[in-house]
């Protein structure tokens, strides 16, 4: 029977990928490559509230487009009408965003409703007795769940779906009302309507295991390892928008901006090598969206021109750039207070970087002893290792080459093989 992988956020998501995007674009990628007659792809159409068909070549040439993709206007916007949000409190900011936010809805909503070009019609259900459906994705809608309780009722659907992270529900202190509850909704919607779920982690599953101790539906779990190569292999030249920063010395973090990504522990630990009279410092390169929970960091920034006067900010950075920041990098950062993996970690081993990163949650699952690791609240910590890996470029060199010696860096293919595992039972496999 056939496996239907859902990529429908892959076909509204309108700038470069990160994150969990990023894992259902490369598992998608890696599905298209293996030719597998199993194998089909699946999308929501809001219109008609049914999973429908998707070509395959339509897919192709949506992940192309999502590849060569540098920055959405609309991103950029979002970007900066949050920065003018952020002075206002937190029920302001949420229902001047829902205002915000209503054109796009709308402009999403007709296009779902007008579109013809991903899918393939069918008459009926796409689903029939027996299939698969697997999700990867974070973003499934009611209208999803009901229609997906709906087949697994009348057809006996087997639903395998993923859960990246339960950090709204295990800390959520670093989590804001307005997303935690909503999350928490969601996840006991995706465990009900699952037969199975992957996990990015064993800490995640760790989690996930604990909170499911009080449902009364407990599907099954398993942990996979999730690719670290970005999904271009052929290198373009760089944009114009790190052309001047990859010409001098510069350390590297990638993640969205916000609160739990404890950006502001980097500019004490500057501020601590400063006040103590270390000024041969590297640029430090921050990549990433500006997201909820940032406005202490900014705030600081703005009010330490001697740190700021060593930190860049990039966002909407494609896939180009940012390899190419990896490979220029003389090292990366990643002081996160809690992960349900920490991709940026393994992206970096897998371009041969060496790594300062946090000692919480499952980001030493990701790192081994290959990394470096600080207590995310200890600033004068990174501080240290940071001057240190600056000052000795020895070091530096002797943890790269013990990377490109001991680090294999998993493929995307191997994260495909692992869901289809999953996917399709072993008895259906030989048959």
């Amino acid at each position: 029977m056939p496996v239907w992988f859902d990529v429908t956020s892959l076909f509204s998501w309108n700038r470069p990928v990160t994150g969990v995007t990023r894992v259902e674009l490369e598992c998608a990628r890696g599905l298209l490559k293996i030719k597998d007659h199993k194998v089909r792809f699946v999308v929501f159409e809001t219109r008609s509230k049914q999973f429908i068909a998707c070509d395959q070549s339509a897919l192709s040439d949506r992940i192309a487009y999502l590849d060569r993709l540098e920055g959405h206007p609309s991103g950029r916007l979002r970007t900066f009408l949050k920065a003018l949000l952020a002075i206002l409190p937190d029920r302001t900011q949420t229902f001047l965003l829902n205002v915000l936010g209503l054109p796009g809805r709308s402009f999403t909503y007709i296009r779902a409703c007008l579109r013809v070009g991903p899918v393939t019609r069918h008459t009926g259900s796409v689903f029939q007795e027996g299939d698969c459906f697997v999700t990867v994705g974070f973003d499934l809608s009611s209208e999803q769940f009901k229609r997906l309780s709906v087949h697994r009722q009348r057809i006996q659907l087997r639903v395998v779906s993923c859960c990246h992270d339960l950090i709204p529900w295990v800390r959520p202190d670093l989590s804001l009302d307005r997303i935690a509850r909503p999350f928490l909704r969601y996840l006991d919607q995706l465990v009900e309507i699952s037969d199975h779920v992957v996990c990015n982690s064993t800490c995640t599953a760790r989690d996930l295991g604990r909170y499911l101790q009080t449902k009364s539906h407990v599907p099954s779990l398993s942990v996979i390892r999730l690719g670290s190569r970005i999904g271009q292999t052929q290198l373009a030249s760089p944009s114009m928008a790190i052309t001047s920063i990859i010409d001098r010395p510069f350390i590297l973090y990638v993640s969205t901006i916000e609160r739990r990504k404890n950006h502001e522990i980097l500019l004490d630990a500057y501020h601590g090598l400063l006040s103590q009279g270390v000024t041969q410092l590297p640029m430090m390169v921050l990549v990433g969206m500006r997201g909820w929970g940032a406005e202490r960091f900014f705030q600081k920034l703005e009010a330490e021109p001697d740190v700021a006067r060593y930190v860049t900010l990039l966002h909407h950075v494609s896939d180009n750039d940012l390899a190419v920041l990896y490979q220029k990098s003389l090292f990366t950062l990643y002081p996160s207070l809690y992960e349900g993996w920490g991709l940026p970690v393994a992206e970096s081993l897998a371009y041969g970087k060496v790594c300062i990163a946090s000692d919480a949650a499952s980001v030493p699952e990701v790192g081994g002893d290959l990394v470096r690791y600080c207590s995310p609240e200890d600033a004068s910590a990174w501080g240290l290792a940071i001057h240190d890996f600056v000052g000795h470029p020895e070091r530096v060199a002797a943890k790269e080459k013990k990377i490109r010696k001991a680090y294999d860096p998993p493929e995307w293919s191997e994260t495909v093989a692992q869901i289809m595992e999953v996917a399709i039972p072993p008895s259906e496999d030989v048959a």
